[in-house]
């Protein structure tokens, strides 16, 4: 799940890097806002369990959730970090079918819910509502190609894509050489989750990148990264 990164010296923490799922049209959230509820999730908190009934999506307007599912052998899967103007739910808008996946928020989060039949009356009357729907459709189609994809690469790329992406979320400039810090959410365990590997793998390539300079450990879960360097490894260029 992307491995493009922005340096975050033009964004706020916990933004959505651009490139990813292009947020909600300026002209289009006031409409949006007009028919949603307000939901403010806690740290921690679940949005919806893999399974449960589904009657409406969401439009995260701050924080970072992301979205799991368990293997076979009981261990957590990242499917995606979803970041403001995003929106999650959004197959409840075609299939009407159960949540595919179980959603829960990292960060203190607030987002808007649209019910399915408050949504379709607002498609009948805002095209670039209905576009927007469709593109972040495509667009995570595309994510599952590019992921089936990855599951062919090797696991240390596999591992870097995994860290750029949370860079990209949590990330912090701190001077004009790239380098960014991370404080919080780094945990191996999640990044092996989002990367679909073993944890002794992610120490594996973690101890590696540290040798390398790529990373310097600051904490128990914080790092500060030389971004360009670790793009290159993500792209699987020394």
């Amino acid at each position: 799940m992307r491995a493009s990164f922005q340096a975050p010296s033009e964004r706020a923490v916990g933004q959505a890097p651009q490139g990813v799922l292009p947020a909600v049209p300026q002209q289009v959230t006031p409409t949006l806002k007009s028919h949603a509820r307000h939901v403010s999730l806690k740290a921690g908190q679940i949005l919806f369990h893999k399974g449960d009934a589904s009657d409406g999506c969401y439009w995260i307007n701050r924080g970072i959730l992301k979205a799991t599912s368990m293997s076979p052998s009981g261990e957590e899967r990242i499917l995606g970090l979803l970041g403001p103007g995003e929106v999650v739910g959004e197959l409840a808008m075609l299939d009407e079918g159960p949540r595919s996946a179980t959603v829960q928020a990292i960060r203190p989060s607030e987002l808007y819910f649209v019910a399915r039949n408050g949504l379709n009356a607002l498609f009948l009357t805002d095209s670039a509502l209905l576009q927007q729907l469709l593109d972040t459709l495509v667009r995570r189609l595309r994510k599952a190609d590019e992921e089936a994809a990855a599951s062919f690469q090797p696991i240390g790329v596999r591992v870097t894509k995994a860290l750029v992406e949370m860079m990209n979320l949590f990330g912090e400039k701190e001077d004009p050489a790239g380098r960014v810090v991370v404080t919080r959410h780094l945990r191996q365990t999640d990044i092996a989750a989002l990367a679909g590997v073993s944890r002794e793998s992610v120490t594996r390539v973690i101890a590696s990148l540290k040798r390398q300079g790529v990373l310097e450990q600051m904490g128990r879960f914080s790092y500060r990264i030389d971004c360009v360097r670790l793009e290159r490894e993500a792209q699987g260029q020394q």
